[in-house]
């Protein structure tokens, strides 16, 4: 039997006309569904995020694993491929801090503020740098910035409240210390 004769299609096989296209249909999307999808799977390989950001995260990893000297070099990195990256200039600061490079240190949370100006992580961080050296004044004013700013965020951060309450302690304000 012949199904299409001249471009038409022959009254016995009206009914079945619709059974056919629907078996086409479904072989099409067989047929065209799998590449699709290999398209689809491509596209979520591609990683669109800066090769900075990669090494960054990579270095916190190291910082967070306290391995300080392998961390710098990558921050250093970052800084020369990005160097308006705040973030990278507050954790290098962190690491000259605890290789006690307070110097160095400084000059990175300067340049943190010069790109972001009172930024917690930058505020926070000098107040901690600045009660290891001792230099309580200059210590009560990033940490008293930094505690206004994580009121005003809602950030709960231990380490910040223990390092004001000590360096209440040591300005002899025990009630404030204790609350």
């Amino acid at each position: 039997i012949k199904i299409i004769k001249f471009g038409r299609i022959s009254n016995r096989m009206n009914g079945s006309v619709e059974i056919l296209q629907k078996i086409r249909f479904i072989l099409l999307f067989f047929l065209i569904f799998p590449r699709l999808h290999a398209q689809e799977e491509e596209a979520e390989k591609v990683d669109t995020l800066p090769e900075y950001v990669k090494i960054y995260t990579k270095a916190c990893v190291l910082v967070d694993s306290s391995r300080f000297n392998d961390a710098l070099p990558l921050f250093k990195k970052v800084l020369k491929e990005n160097p308006d990256y705040y973030l990278a200039h507050v954790k290098t600061a962190q690491v000259f801090i605890k290789q006690k490079k307070y110097k160095d240190a400084e000059k990175s949370l300067s340049k943190a503020d010069v790109i972001s100006p009172m930024n917690y992580e930058g505020m926070r961080l000098k107040g901690f740098m600045y009660m290891e050296q001792e230099r309580f004044p200059e210590a009560k004013t990033a940490l008293d910035s930094a505690r206004a700013e994580s009121e005003e965020r809602k950030i709960d951060d231990p380490e910040l409240f223990y390092y004001s309450a000590k360096l209440m302690f040591i300005g002899k304000d025990y009630k404030k210390s204790l609350q």
